[in-house]
């Protein structure tokens, strides 16, 4: 009886801490950016996003699944990424990488959801790679450029 007891007792506990495990380590970044400038529809909000620390993950779950999160301090949008085309730029002044995919993504500030299409631009100048990134959605649309100060390893 006590055996049986303290096997129930290891599963439990084994479970909690795969659970837990796999809580903290799905949220692998591939990408972060660092919002530099952006704009809704023309009009410049640079100055609150930059106020907010607000950035730009795309991110990889233990299981290979994608996702992006749009994220600052008291605020953000997440979810999953579909249909994602690479395409490479190689032109003679320009190299770097097209992204285009869909962001099925919910706002963890007013709880609304539904699909975007976003257009990222990534390139690299000196040292440092940059994101041009278009994000359309309903009749809005969102333009925003930063440094990447994440890459995965």
């Amino acid at each position: 009886m006590k055996t049986s007891f303290l096997l129930l007792i290891f599963s439990v506990l084994n479970i909690f801490s795969l659970t837990a495990q796999k809580r903290f380590s799905e949220d692998k970044p591939l990408v972060v950016i660092k919002i530099d400038q952006i704009s809704l529809n023309g009009n410049d909000a640079s100055v609150h996003f930059r106020n907010e620390n607000q950035h730009l993950s795309i991110c990889k779950t233990m299981d290979g699944h994608l996702y992006m999160k749009n994220e600052g301090m008291n605020e953000g949008s997440y979810g999953d990424i579909t249909n994602l085309n690479i395409a490479d730029i190689d032109a003679e002044f320009l190299n770097g990488k097209i992204l285009s995919f869909n962001w099925n993504y919910m706002n963890s500030y007013d709880d609304s959801e539904g699909c975007a299409a976003v257009d990222m631009v990534i390139t690299k100048r000196k040292d440092d790679y940059y994101a041009d990134v278009t994000i359309t959605y309903d009749q809005n649309i969102i333009r925003i450029y930063g440094v990447i100060v994440r890459e995965s390893e």
